[in-house]
């Protein structure tokens, strides 16, 4: 049985996991700041909107 709880030892994979979780974090950030812009209507600056994506052809 393992001595303590943490899945993975190497250095490299905590700080993979630390950079996902700061990324997660971002993400959720922007995402909760658009949806308050939207509230508001306040539209994005010209180079920080989505690019649109046709939809897809089915076959």
């Amino acid at each position: 049985m393992p001595k303590n709880n943490r899945a993975y030892k190497s250095a490299k994979r905590s700080k993979e996991i630390s950079r996902l979780q700061k990324q997660e974090e971002k993400r959720k950030k922007r995402l909760e700041r658009e949806k308050a812009e939207a509230e508001m209507g306040i539209q994005p600056p010209a180079g920080e909107e989505a690019p649109i994506i046709p939809p897809a052809e089915s076959d």
